[in-house]
């Protein structure tokens, strides 16, 4: 909690860059004003639960050691979700964007 009394989460997440965030961010306006006003569009990288599994913070070392090239994701029509979420399922540069959580969470796997 902070000392307003709202809830923090602590995760590692990728931000649309803002030149190409426009026609998102409309959309998410429209379908999920909510989580809009909260935080940019944005993909989730490693969520808390995950980050807390590793000591202090080993996991931003990982990031800034990362071999993997840009990440480029492409995604399909928004889905909504919970009453007023929406997302966008991604159909595209999954394998880039795995290889990455893999370096930063020190997994062999695909998470």
């Amino acid at each position: 909690m902070t000392d307003a009394g709202i809830a923090r989460r602590r995760q590692l997440t990728l931000f649309v860059p803002h030149a190409g965030a426009g026609a998102i961010e409309e959309v998410r306006a429209q379908l999920d004003p909510v989580q809009h006003g909260l935080i940019p569009a944005h993909v989730t990288l490693c969520r808390e639960d995950e980050l807390a599994e590793h000591a202090g913070d080993v996991w931003r070392d990982r990031l800034a050691a990362a071999t993997v090239a840009p990440v480029t994701l492409t995604f399909g029509a928004p889905v909504s979700f919970s009453g007023h979420g929406v997302m966008l399922p991604c159909i595209a540069g999954q394998p880039a964007f795995h290889v990455l959580r893999a370096q930063v969470l020190d997994t062999h796997a695909f998470c």
